[in-house]
């Protein structure tokens, strides 16, 4: 019956809405019907009396039977599902179902249009359960890095760096209520910081004084905890002074008296002190050795000299004088060195390594002819090391040699020199003879083997330790003595005996490329009725019947001042005219080896105490 009520009343409905088209059975029509929401004909008990009543269709967009809205679609959640049901009832706590228990976005409610309005989302960071926050909208566990602290937190600023307040594990760098966060410096001598409460930044603290204890056999210096050695900056517990004051400190950092050249005590920083402040005599006037070398070997060499020479022509013993010739006058030489009557020393003069490796400031050489010191006793005719040679007051000037090669360098034990002009004193013929060179270089290895050990004897009082090289070669290959030898020089050598006298050595009378020459004697000068080495140069020389060429006739070839020309005249000599002041020059290469020597300019009688490292002074030997 009921069921018929409400078919009917439909059916009123649907005839007065004029626009509404659907009929129902039960209304003259035979239309499908709707059953609304909540009525089914099936259900039991129904008496069917209502089969002919209209039922609703969803989505119709008309409100029809028991439907709550119809939108005409079937979205669900715009505020009618598709069944025709609102999405929510804000007022029935059992369809206000729109809260989705994600604290983090925000609560979510029902509006009177009965959708669900989103809620407004929680700050990230927010605590949102134990041991998660809030990212983006989202409830999630936290992780150290990811710049939001959560417990167990204490800070994080997204990155590892050591100190700037929050360490790469989220936990305070220092936190002065912490003893074991205590800004305490990995080195004691740097001073305890302190921490900033608010940033947690530890402040630096101050460094400790020098010298102040910092573990056993250590001490602060500049605020690092250092090892106690003399030497380190630091006047250490134990010691009285430091270095670099090397004048006045040890080397065990104990204070010495003021270093006094000339007192005859090894005072720090002294190489010897041989009681004067007196040049060439074995230590210098600034207690430093003097380092000395005498050629033991020199021959002047054919062919071209080594490149550097200037030029590298040689033409006194390339072009002028041959094999024969040069046997003759090198033979003089080897004669003159082994007796003791040929005497070229060198002096490495501001050389700071005796040992004779390297050196890069300041080295020069200087070239000094002397004589056997005959304090000395015999001379021993073996070239011995450690020899005293006498060099007289014309081969220096203010304690030093008068003949200097400058632009001195020294590595890896190679020497060179030049290019300078220097005087030689060579016998040759039996006679002394001064060759100035123009441009002169030299070239040598300052020998390793033997090796550089204590000088023997001079002077007596050297510092402990003290070694220098022992030998000297300038016979390899590109070394040497090159340099260019004046015609006034050479027109002061005699002409070797050999060439003069000699039978059928001498020169002979042969035409062309020959004269005759007359010896000067033993020991004597060129003269007016002697020839010299230049005559020969000029005139040239034949042996063995004018068969051999000893010396071939050749002019200067380095320009200087003075005949550019030079011609024999009387007696098959250069007429001094042309010769004297002459600075056109023969160029010339030598070798040479030595051995290490000492000079002097004191002259003493034979003593004792001359042979023990004591030095000539004034006459006697102290």
């Amino acid at each position: 019956m009921a069921t018929m009520i409400r078919s009917l009343l439909v059916c009123a409905g649907a005839i007065g809405a004029v626009s509404m088209t659907v009929s129902f059975t039960g209304c003259g029509s035979d239309s499908a019907t709707t059953t609304p929401p909540g009525d089914d004909a099936s259900v039991s008990g129904d008496d069917g009396g209502d089969e002919g009543a209209a039922k609703a269709t969803c989505g119709n967009s008309i409100l029809e039977g028991t439907e709550e809205c119809d939108d005409g679609n079937t979205t669900n959640g715009d505020g009618c599902e598709n069944d025709c049901g609102f999405t929510c009832i804000a007022a029935d706590p059992k369809r206000n179902h729109c809260d989705d228990a994600n604290a983090c976005n925000g609560t979510e409610t029902c509006t009177a249009m009965h959708k669900c309005q989103a809620g407004t989302p929680i700050a990230d960071g927010m605590a949102c359960g134990a041991g998660k926050v809030c990212t983006g909208g989202n409830c999630m566990s936290g992780s150290c890095g990811d710049k939001i602290v959560s417990a167990p937190e204490e800070c994080d600023d997204g990155n590892s760096t050591t100190g700037d307040g929050c360490e790469g594990t989220c936990k305070f760098s220092c936190l002065s209520t912490d003893t074991t966060r205590k800004c305490t410096p990995a080195d004691p001598c740097a001073g305890q910081g302190t921490c900033n409460d608010n940033t947690h930044v530890c402040a630096a603290g101050t460094p400790l004084a020098n010298g102040t204890a910092c573990g056993t056999g250590k001490t602060c210096k500049a605020g690092v905890c250092t090892l106690l050695t003399c030497g380190n900056g630091t006047i250490d517990p134990g010691e009285t002074c430091e270095p670099p004051s090397t004048a006045t400190c040890d080397a065990t950092c104990h204070t010495i008296v003021v270093a006094v050249c000339g007192n005859g005590v090894l005072d720090m920083g002294e190489q010897c002190d041989d009681g004067n402040t007196r040049n060439l005599d074995g230590c210098d006037k600034t207690c430093k050795y003097e380092v000395v070398g005498r050629m033991t070997s020199i021959a002047i060499q054919g062919g071209a000299a080594p490149a550097g020479c200037t030029p590298t022509t040689n033409r006194l013993g390339s072009q002028s004088i041959t094999g024969t010739g040069l046997g003759s006058i090198n033979q003089s030489l080897t004669d003159g060195i082994t007796a003791g009557t040929t005497n070229v020393t060198t002096m490495f003069l501001g050389l700071d390594d005796l040992t004779g490796v390297a050196d890069s400031n300041g080295l020069t050489i200087g070239i000094v002819s002397g004589s056997l010191d005959p304090a000395k006793g015999a001379w021993p005719m073996n070239n011995p090391i450690d020899w005293w040679f006498y060099a007289a007051g014309s081969n220096v000037a203010m304690g030093a040699p008068t003949g200097i090669l400058t632009n001195g360098t020294l590595a890896a034990r190679a020497l060179k020199a030049g290019p300078s002009d220097v005087t030689l004193t060579l016998l040759l013929a039996g006679s002394p003879a001064l060759l100035e060179m123009r441009s002169a270089r030299i070239a040598a290895t300052l020998n390793g083997t033997p090796a550089p050990n204590v000088p023997a004897p001079p002077p007596a009082m050297l510092a402990a330790g003290l070694t220098v090289f022992q030998t000297f070669t300038g016979s390899g290959t590109g070394q040497g003595l090159c340099g260019n030898i004046t015609v006034q020089s050479l027109a002061q050598i005699p002409i070797p005996q050999s060439l003069a006298t000699n039978g059928s050595n001498a020169c002979g009378a042969c035409m062309p490329g020959s004269k005759t020459y007359t010896y000067c004697g033993m020991g004597m000068p060129v003269g007016p009725n002697c020839n010299s080495l230049l005559d020969a140069l000029v005139g040239g020389c034949k042996v063995v019947a004018c068969l051999v060429a000893a010396i071939n006739p050749q002019q200067p070839d380095v320009p200087g001042t003075g005949t550019a020309t030079l011609t024999l005249g009387a007696g098959n000599k250069v007429p001094a005219a042309q010769s004297t002041g002459n600075t056109n020059a023969y160029s010339s290469y030598m070798k040479f080896d030595g051995n290490r020597a000492h000079l002097t300019t004191q002259t003493c009688t034979v003593t004792a105490d001359c042979q023990t490292g004591l030095t000539c002074q004034t006459g006697v030997c102290k």
